[in-house]
């Protein structure tokens, strides 16, 4: 049930055929790189195929009154990129970080994967990447057969669409609350204000987890780093945090598995996939990102030199009705790429 495994876990589906079985009918399972073309092209684990964190993995769309460049994909380009990757609803898909990377693209593609209606019982990420991977085939012997490669396999492509997921799971349309718009964050922030929404213990909390201690951030967010959620590896992919330590720090931000939900943002939707990956995952909490993050959040600030929106859409405001801001501290137009 837990969506992170260790290298074990894959050599043993490795091992029992698995890995882009085209003929399985009930269990197949695909191993994705989550990275770039040269880093993929350098290594990879073998029978593991690319999805490149340059062009697949976000994209521009237009979400409220402008567009934002790390929107989750569409439906025509996750369909594009299942059926490239030969993924139908009995695929157990595993996010692999490359070599010496983070987490964070393994992670985000795990939260687009979700948000588009696979169930988490099939989506894992490796932890600690390749890294953990090379590490365990050499310190078990494991042969040259499960050494890094540069060999791409062949699969052929699949003819299933995420549609076809409302078919064999009539509840997956509630994956889309698994990510918050800008309208939907700027609703949330004036209700906090206004006292209609709770912020209890079984209320709701928001998470800024860009890092580095903003000094501006969401009205009514805790700030924490994103990076505290792993153990750091000198030079290696990041393995995550033990469970009994995850819950620790959530706890120490009033974020429990009672919350009824935890909003989670970062600056542009990269380093809060890595939160995200944890509550629902991991801890299988309630949990939603706004993947517009900051850079989107500051773009509608009054103080924005171009583009400015009208006052009902601005995130420096205070709203009729409410005595506090929607954001903590002043916007400058340089806080957007913070």
């Amino acid at each position: 049930a837990n969506a992170l495994i260790e290298p074990a876990t894959l050599k043993q589906w490795i091992d029992e055929g698995k890995v882009n079985n085209e003929s399985a009918a009930l269990d197949r399972v695909v191993i994705v790189t989550v990275g770039t073309a040269a880093q993929y092209g350098t290594q990879h684990i073998p029978g593991a195929q690319l999805l490149n964190s340059a062009t697949e993995l976000l994209m521009t769309r237009m979400e409220g009154v402008g567009s934002i460049t790390t929107m989750v994909l569409d439906g025509p380009a996750i369909d594009s990129l299942i059926r490239r990757l030969c993924i139908n609803s009995h695929t157990t898909i595993v996010f692999v970080a490359s070599k010496n990377q983070n987490s964070l693209n393994a992670t985000r593609a795990y939260f687009t994967f979700r948000y588009w209606g696979f169930p988490k019982e099939r989506l894992k990420v490796l932890n600690g990447g390749e890294n953990s991977w090379e590490t365990a085939a050499t310190a078990n012997g494991w042969g040259a057969s499960y050494a890094m490669t540069t060999a791409v396999p062949t699969v052929t492509p699949s003819t299933f669409s995420v549609k076809n997921l409302y078919v064999y799971n009539g509840s997956s349309t509630a994956n889309f609350g698994l990510r918050s718009s800008i309208g939907e964050m700027l609703s949330l922030v004036d209700r906090i204000n206004s006292g209609v929404q709770p912020v209890d213990a079984t209320g709701v909390a928001i998470l800024d987890v860009r890092g580095g201690n903003p000094a501006v951030y969401m009205g009514n967010a805790a700030v924490d780093d994103f990076a505290q959620y792993s153990l750091s590896g000198a030079g290696n992919t990041s393995t995550f945090k033990p469970t009994a330590e995850l819950i620790a720090r959530l706890n120490g931000f009033g974020v429990t598995s009672a919350k009824s939900m935890t909003y989670v943002y970062c600056a542009s939707g990269l380093r809060a996939a890595a939160p995200f990956f944890v509550l629902d995952g991991i801890l299988r909490w309630n949990i939603t990102m706004y993947d517009g993050s900051w850079n989107q959040w500051s773009a509608y600030a009054s103080t924005a030199t171009t583009n400015k929106v009208a006052t009902a859409w601005q995130t420096d405001v205070n709203p009729a009705g409410t005595t506090l801001s929607r954001t903590f501290g002043a916007i400058t137009p340089a806080d957007s790429v913070s």
